[in-house]
């Protein structure tokens, strides 16, 4: 099970995920809110959005900037 410990297997299947890399793509061109993210993609369900996000920011791949007076 080799597969497991190798950093591009591990990339690789992130990325296959329906949306991710749509999900990447939108955000590399700047940071957006999650309706902005939403329309951006398009298309998605927002919980599948709400899910590859939290998987992103779980692995790292993405990070969380909070705006003035948001409590989350």
């Amino acid at each position: 099970m080799a597969e497991a410990f190798c950093p591009v297997y591990a990339a690789l299947n992130l990325l296959q995920e329906k949306w991710t890399l749509h999900i990447i793509r939108a955000l590399l061109e700047g940071p957006k809110g999650f309706n902005e993210l939403s329309r951006a993609v398009g298309g998605v369900n927002p919980a599948t959005l709400s899910q590859r996000l939290d998987q992103l920011v779980r692995l790292g791949v993405v990070g969380v900037v909070k705006s003035k007076g948001e409590d989350r």
